[in-house]
This record gives structure tokens, C-alpha cells and sequence, in this order.
């Protein structure tokens, strides 16, 4: 995290209320910059690993706290949808082991698609990419009226 331990008590305070990062640092604005970057970075992990391990939808578990922007991580990885160049990402179809996959539009091609991602993306293991490689593969050797060729 931070190194400084001011920065690190103003994060440690974030995470345990509803404050914002500028209500936090009205005493010692010279900290605002770094307290808002790693309280960008650490709401972004939340939702990564909120990505990772949903909440099991019948195992009563409540979702996580609340962000400053006042929707919880959870909440915000249920519906913000990626930004994919020639398409139009419309809903979550499933999420895996190591991806998640969308329902989407192919702009160019006029029909429905489906989109699987590495969660990871660019930060993916040489593991994580070998297994996303291998399944593709596999889906690949499939023929099936009712299966659609990649």
C-alpha cells in the first residue's frame, strides 16, 4: 500500500465508512492526491475480486461495503459493462474460473455474440493464458448442430 502512514490511516478510515476521500482530507488537502489514488486503486481490486468470487446468490451473504462513490464494489461490478472496440457489451452471461463472459453485439457484423475474458487481462499468469488457450482449443474441436463454431 502506501508508505505513508498517514495516507495508510486515511485508507484504513475509507474502508470502514461511507466517507469520501475529500471529506477525509479537508484537514491535510496536501494528502488528497495520493489518498485519491489509492483509494481509486483499492476500489478496483475490490471489484476484481468481487469479479472473482461473486457472492453466492443463495448462501445469504451480504454484499460488500459501501464505496465512496456510495454503490458498493459488488454493486458496480454487476453493472459496469467493458468498453470492447467493435462491439456493444449488453449484459454478464457467466463468470469462471478465470473469465467472465458477456453478451454482446457485433457492430460490423450485425448479430449476436458472445465474449469471453481473462478477469486477469493483461496482468493474466503464462498458467492463467495456457488454460484460456487450452478451453479454446477444445471448444474448438467441438461439432454440434446446436454449437456454433468459433
Amino acid at each position: 500500500m502506501s508508505a505513508d502512514p498517514h495516507v495508510q490511516a486515511m485508507l484504513d478510515e475509507l474502508l470502514a465508512s461511507d466517507a469520501t476521500p475529500e471529506q477525509l482530507c479537508a484537514s491535510c488537502p496536501e494528502l488528497l492526491p495520493e489518498v485519491r489514488r489509492q483509494w481509486s486503486r483499492l476500489r478496483k481490486v475490490r471489484t476484481e475480486l468481487d469479479l472473482l468470487f461473486p457472492a453466492a446468490e443463495d448462501g445469504g451473504t451480504s454484499p460488500p461495503a459501501a464505496t465512496s462513490s456510495g454503490a458498493s464494489a459488488w454493486a458496480t461490478a454487476q453493472t459496469t459493462l467493458p468498453q470492447i472496440p467493435g462491439y456493444e457489451v449488453e449484459a454478464v452471461l457467466g463468470r469462471g474460473g478465470t473469465g467472465v463472459v458477456y453478451r454482446a453485439h457485433h457492430l460490423r457484423l450485425h448479430r449476436a455474440v458472445a465474449l469471453k475474458m481473462l478477469v486477469a487481462g493483461p496482468y493474466a499468469s503464462p498458467d492463467e493464458l495456457e488454460r484460456f488457450l487450452r478451453e479454446a482449443q477444445a471448444v474448438a474441436g467441438l461439432h454440434h448442430p446446436n454449437i456454433v463454431q468459433l
